[in-house]
């Protein structure tokens, strides 16, 4: 057994590789990266979760994210997470696959069927790119599949054993990605309904309730803090990608991502297929599955597909239906369903289309993983390597260095809203920013979309800076009454407000 783990070995070191490589030329690259140091940081000097964030933001509030990656983060020293923290979220994805390799094989005992499940999910495209920076969404992924895969092996096999790690890795989900637990939510009622049997749903509720007896009611905050956010989008979903001074953009736009966002909104299933180009594969397989014997069974089976296509069509329905596009960008539940479709896919490539070794068989699942990885490549290139606005580029490592330097408390807006973490987490500043959902709120004259113009908006939060990034907004769009430059360095303009 051990060598055949050793060999399970490879591939997500591969992958690891792949993730990593545009952070080798831009190390800097996130926003929310700052935030989660930060809140770690607290965490680690205070030894406890915290109330409310007093001394770095103009906006604040109670606090009400999910804790379980700041405790994490919270046991490694500061300088080694600002130096190594691109490298976080690709640990998490590595044991994702080696998670993945270990099951396929005890499943099917078939090492080749392994190997090729763990290529899958290391050339899906979302998986890739949402492990470019610290966030939480790959640990997330991964605590979703150790709750809901071992339930369905549960509701076929019956081990109590089972059960208790659903529930285990369930509570855990609560406290650990709000997204994912709203994806576990969805798929509970999904199969609760398609099977008529309320073991999906029960388990649900047990777990929320498990959740909420075990941290003493801790869970209601976060709780909370999810429908807050929830509704916020629901009644701006509008602005959710729109130009912070401009507002909703007829077409265009400079910023990559932006730009990919609007276009999967227009092309829904073209972008969502290009997310996740596996998904191809259920329903090939479900044509061809009297034809071929997937090596495991065909119980088990049919959960895999229905749970791909489960996330498929909820990526579908937020992306293509305006009014359901609150409940979180589209391509994203593709990430919660890319296990069961890297299973999938598997199944069918070493069991139909490389039957018998047939060239064209062979030619086919190659020709498709390697047009996969020179578009990942690309997206890597465009979306990271040459980002500049969600980057802590040389300049604003200087604007830092400047600020760092002030003796008069500042407090400072940015435009874009995406350069304020680095400000908030490297200079003592005060930023026109927030870390929750009730703060959210009350940023929304500033943030997704100015609501009014900014004289009126500094004069609010009693702002005595403003970083301007004129690749992303003219200053003379902000019909600044006075101000005067402190520092320009290249793009970036660092006003003094009067």
């Amino acid at each position: 057994m051990f060598p055949i783990f050793i060999t399970g070995l490879i591939i997500p070191i591969l992958s690891f590789i792949l993730q990593i490589r545009p952070r080798l030329y831009n190390r800097y690259f996130g926003v929310d990266t700052w935030r989660h140091l930060m809140l770690a940081d607290y965490i680690r000097q205070h030894k406890r979760l915290p109330d409310v964030i007093k001394d770095k933001y103009l906006v604040e509030g109670p606090y009400d994210y999910p804790p379980t990656l700041l405790v994490i983060l919270s046991l490694f020293p500061k300088k080694f997470l600002e130096k190594y923290q691109w490298l976080i979220s690709p640990i998490f994805d590595f044991i994702h696959n080696l998670l993945l390799f270990v099951l396929v094989y005890l499943l099917t005992k078939n090492l080749f069927m392994a190997l090729v499940a763990q290529i899958v999910y290391s050339l899906t495209p979302i998986v890739v790119l949402e492990n470019s920076n610290l966030n939480t969404r790959s640990l997330g992924a991964l605590i979703l599949t150790l709750a809901f895969f071992p339930l369905l092996l549960y509701s076929i096999y019956g081990n109590p054993i089972l059960l208790v790690v659903a529930v285990l890795f369930s509570i855990l989900l609560f406290f650990s990605h709000r997204f994912s637990t709203q994806v576990l939510f969805f798929l509970s009622i999904c199969f609760t309904l398609y099977e008529q049997n309320i073991l999906y749903f029960g388990i649900f509720l047990l777990s929320g309730v498990g959740a909420l007896v075990l941290s003493k009611g801790y869970y209601l905050r976060i709780l909370r803090g999810h429908i807050l956010l929830l509704k916020l989008w629901f009644k701006n979903i509008e602005r959710r990608f729109a130009h912070q001074v401009r507002g909703v953009e007829k077409a265009g736009g400079s910023d990559f991502i932006t730009r990919s966002y609007r276009l999967s909104c227009k092309m829904s299933p073209v972008t969502i297929m290009a997310s996740n180009p596996w998904i191809i594969f259920i329903p090939l397989a479900l044509i061809l599955k009297d034809r071929f014997y997937p090596g495991i069974s065909q119980v088990l089976f049919s959960k895999l597909v229905i749970w791909s296509i489960v996330t498929f069509l909820l990526a579908i329905a937020t992306t293509w239906i305006k009014s359901l596009r609150f409940l979180g960008e589209g391509q994203r539940y593709l990430e919660s369903g890319a296990f069961p479709t890297a299973l999938i896919s598997a199944f069918f490539i070493s069991k139909f289309l490389l039957v018998k070794y047939h060239p064209l068989g062979i030619l086919i699942p190659l020709l498709f993983a390697g047009g996969l990885l020179g578009g990942i490549l690309y997206i890597q290139k465009k979306a990271i390597i040459e980002d500049t606005n969600r980057t802590i580029t040389p300049a604003l490592w200087k604007v830092i260095e400047f600020l760092r330097q002030r003796k008069e408390g500042v407090r400072i807006a940015c435009l874009p809203h995406a350069l304020a973490d680095a400000i908030m987490y490297f200079t003592p500043s005060k930023t026109l920013l927030t870390d929750n959902s009730t703060g959210n709120w009350k940023l929304l004259d500033f943030w997704p979309t100015l609501q009014k113009p900014f004289p009126e908006i500094a004069k609010k939060y009693h702002l005595n800076y403003l970083l301007v990034n004129e690749n992303y907004v003219k200053i003379s769009e902000l019909k600044l009454p006075s101000s005067h430059v402190a520092l320009r360095i290249e793009n970036l303009y660092l006003l003094k407000l009067s």
